[in-house]
């Protein structure tokens, strides 16, 4: 996607706009690298409650890549630029 970030932010969260067959593929890389990592599936709550939890909000800062889950999420990002969302 022309112009497209690969991160935007969501009430202060990062969030990846990746689509399900781009979130297996890049599982599938952590586990073939051996590096680890992880990956968050957020959704409003999810994102409302890491405003003022900081635990989860490092959470989700450290994590490979928070994708969206819900369509209020996936609606915001195609409002952002996203239309494969």
């Amino acid at each position: 996607m022309a112009g497209a970030r690969l991160t935007e932010r969501l009430l202060g969260s990062p969030l990846h706009p990746l689509r399900m067959s781009q979130s297996v593929e890049m599982v599938e890389r952590m586990i073939r690298s051996g590096r680890g990592g992880y990956l968050c599936v957020a959704n409003v709550h999810v994102l409302t409650s890491a405003v003022w939890h900081g635990a989860l909000r490092r959470a989700l800062e450290g994590a490979t890549a928070v994708v969206a889950d819900g369509m209020a999420v996936v609606w915001w990002l195609r409002r952002h630029g996203h239309p494969t969302q």
